[in-house]
């Protein structure tokens, strides 16, 4: 039986990339709550073009990567997307190392794995985290 190397350094990142896109929906709940009434429609197309950049990008590509399916909650808005987050996080909790970089093709972004979505799914919530910590000034 062959013993599978381990690359610590690497298991660390992706557990701090795991941390950090689980507390991305708290942090958006935190500014959501500071947010001026008159800019809550403002504030909700940005959700509404997170949300939809999961459903219609990341989701489906973990899925295909994994060859599982991932919950997608019928709501919208902030709570529709922090019920996507959690299906997600739920996933990714359980991979291994193997799974997380596992490859394919994504007919804009050519071959991603795994932990590259988890890290642009990152990249794209810390984006509507700014822009909505920019409305509340």
């Amino acid at each position: 039986m062959a013993v599978r190397e381990r690359f610590p350094a690497l298991e660390k990142y992706r557990a701090a990339l795991l941390a950090h896109w689980e507390g991305v929906c708290a942090a958006l709940e935190e500014v959501w709550a500071r947010l001026p009434a008159h800019q809550r429609e403002r504030a909700s197309s940005i959700i509404a073009e997170l949300l939809e950049f999961e459903r219609a990008e990341v989701l489906p590509s973990l899925a295909k990567l994994l060859g599982r399916p991932i919950a997608l909650p019928e709501r919208g808005g902030l709570e529709g997307y922090c019920a996507l987050r959690a299906s997600e996080i739920a996933v990714a909790r359980t991979l291994t190392p193997e799974e997380w970089s596992l490859q394919a093709r994504h007919p804009r972004f050519g071959i991603r794995t795994t932990q590259w979505w988890v890290e642009r799914s990152l990249i794209a919530a810390k984006a509507a985290l700014e822009q909505l910590r920019t409305i509340v000034g």
